[in-house]
């Protein structure tokens, strides 16, 4: 594996939604370069379920429909955490890293798809955040509670 064991390793914060089998993590910008400064190493992500219907809730939808377009992305691999010298697959997920959903999107159009309304405080959520969507939809449907704690490692692709 590539990350070794650390007793207190450093925190991140994010959102997390379940879209059409996809996990979509939101963080604030200054968090994802915090965390990709901390690539190969342990990180623990104190994770908060998106409030259904919200702002943040519209903004995974539309990451998640433009995960499927061929715009430019930021690939990872995520590992959950094991003591295993080396993680199975099934604890290995590849992630896209969606930086600026602002410039690269019709984003009206991807607003209508996602069944929401374009406004000024979607336009925000999507400016202010970086959206890492998991690469291909799981066939089970993932479930969190309303706060969780996950431990992984994850590096560039």
């Amino acid at each position: 594996m590539v990350a070794s064991l650390d007793l207190d390793p450093p925190r991140c914060q994010a959102v997390v939604a379940s879209i059409d089998g996809r996990r979509v993590f939101t963080m604030k910008r200054a968090e994802w370069e915090r965390l990709r400064g901390l690539e190969g190493r342990l990180v623990a992500i104190e994770l908060e379920r998106v409030p259904p219907g919200s702002v943040a809730e519209s903004a995974s939808g539309i990451a998640c429909l433009a995960a499927e377009c061929p715009i430019q992305t930021a690939r990872i691999e995520v590992w959950r955490f094991s003591e295993q010298a080396s993680p199975p697959p099934a604890n290995v997920h590849k992630y896209l890293v969606l930086v600026d959903l602002t410039w690269q999107l019709n984003v009206p159009m991807f607003a209508e798809r996602a069944a929401t309304q374009d406004s000024p405080k979607l336009r925000k959520q999507r400016r202010e955040h970086v959206f890492i969507v998991k690469a291909q939809p799981d066939k089970a449907r993932w479930q969190m509670k309303a706060r969780a704690l996950e431990r992984i490692a994850f590096k560039t692709v």
